[in-house]
């Protein structure tokens, strides 16, 4: 019974896997635009092989940290394929090559001057008008500024989130979540413009699927909520913070952490172990339900101000997810109905039967990775390729800690 419930928790994590690489990414909460230049077949720099080039012929002074070479493109030498009577067998869609994340290191973007390269171009475009490929070689300039910091944000916020109280990282993250959110806005303020010039022109050079998500992502971004997001940022911190630092103190001044539960439990017995719990966690959640409400009135309003019904139905369209509430409700059910009571099965039949509950058993995070490999490979082949993918290059750390965040 413990080792398929442990298979079928694997599988729930699994699923919520597939669904959150359908549509999540590390991005800025605004809704974003730059990684639908490059699905749209149009690279930053797409008459160049580096970045340095797209700098070179744009004239603007890019910041060091900006040139990054592009991946060189690949010729494809595919021959028609024939017909088969076989099932399909699935192929690797990896077309890069694997870099650990130890190897990426953060070098800090200047975002004053990418804002600065930006709004010029903006006012040129504006006040010049004209051709619209006149302005292409700055277009793909700012884009690989915007691109670059958006992966320095990526970075920040990983080493970020394995220590919340690093005070570095903690400014860069939200330092970089800020910038991103305004540079978001002023990119696609900059896109919009030349689609204005010329339509027609720029759907040919960017593609429909570009020219397509820059209008919806027009409908998704405003300066007038800007100041709204930097405080939700914040707000996310203060939760981290809170989360990894938090200490009760009992009606006797006795400090207790999270550490001291199991201590308690060993030495005291199990009532004793319900009242630290349930002491502590009312006193954390007066704390971090002061952040929540406020937090939850924040993206209300920034929903509302841009014109949706609630916060929900504003981030489903930021996501661009091939699926909808109504199919993550589906999802949310389908738990409620298999997994919640497997798991209170589970839980009671521990309690009183001679049975030990599944945390009591020891998973080292090898045997974890196994497990949970083996789970991946029964959902999808696609699903265990990626999986294994982050797990090779270090992209993917199950590891614990006090001070890591909870988000």
């Amino acid at each position: 019974m413990k080792k398929n419930l442990f298979k079928i928790l694997l599988g729930t994590i699994a699923l919520v896997m597939v669904f959150a690489m359908a549509g999540c990414a590390c991005i800025p909460m605004a809704a974003g635009i730059a990684a639908g230049y490059s699905a749209a077949g149009k690279q930053a720099a797409s008459n160049q092989t580096a970045t340095e080039d797209v700098t070179a012929s744009s004239g603007l002074a890019v910041p060091e940290s900006t040139a990054t070479p592009a991946p060189e493109e690949q010729e494809a030498t595919e021959e028609p394929a024939a017909a088969s009577t076989e099932a399909p067998v699935y192929e690797s869609s990896i077309v890069h090559d694997g870099t650990d994340f130890a190897d990426m290191p953060y070098v800090a973007p200047d975002t004053d001057a990418i804002a600065t390269a930006m709004d010029d171009l903006l006012n040129r475009i504006e006040s010049e008008g004209g051709d619209p490929d006149a302005y292409m070689d700055d277009y793909d300039a700012v884009y690989a500024m915007y691109q670059n910091a958006e992966t320095m944000y990526c970075i920040a916020y990983v080493l970020y989130s394995r220590d919340v109280n690093d005070e570095y990282y903690t400014g860069e993250y939200t330092r970089l979540e800020s910038a991103l959110n305004s540079l978001d806005v002023k990119l696609t303020d900059i896109s919009m413009a030349l689609l204005g010039l010329d339509e027609a022109a720029m759907t040919e050079e960017w593609g429909e699927d570009y020219v397509e998500e820059v209008q919806a992502n027009s409908e998704l971004t405003s300066e007038a909520v800007l100041p709204l997001l930097d405080r939700d940022t914040e707000l996310c911190a203060e939760y981290d913070e809170l989360t990894a630092n938090f200490v009760y103190k009992d009606a006797n001044g006795k400090e207790w952490s999270e550490d001291d539960f199991e201590t308690v439990y060993e030495q005291q017995g199990y009532n004793a172990y319900i009242n630290l719990v349930n002491a502590y966690y009312d006193a954390f959640n007066k704390e971090a339900g002061e952040i929540f409400l406020e937090m939850v009135k924040i993206r209300n309003e920034v929903a509302t101000t841009l014109g949706f019904d609630n916060y929900a139905e504003y981030r489903y369209a930021c996501y661009g997810r091939d699926f909808t509430l109504e199919d993550a409700e589906t999802i949310h059910q389908a738990v409620k109905d298999y997994i919640v009571p497997t798991w209170v099965n589970q839980v009671y039949a521990s309690v009183y039967s001679d049975l030990t509950d599944t945390s009591s058993q020891s998973y080292t995070i090898m045997k974890f990775k196994k497990q949970f490999l083996s789970a991946c490979q029964d959902f999808s082949p696609m699903l265990y390729e990626s999986a294994s993918y982050m797990f090779e290059h270090g992209l993917c750390d199950i590891d614990s800690g006090a001070s890591r965040s909870p988000s």
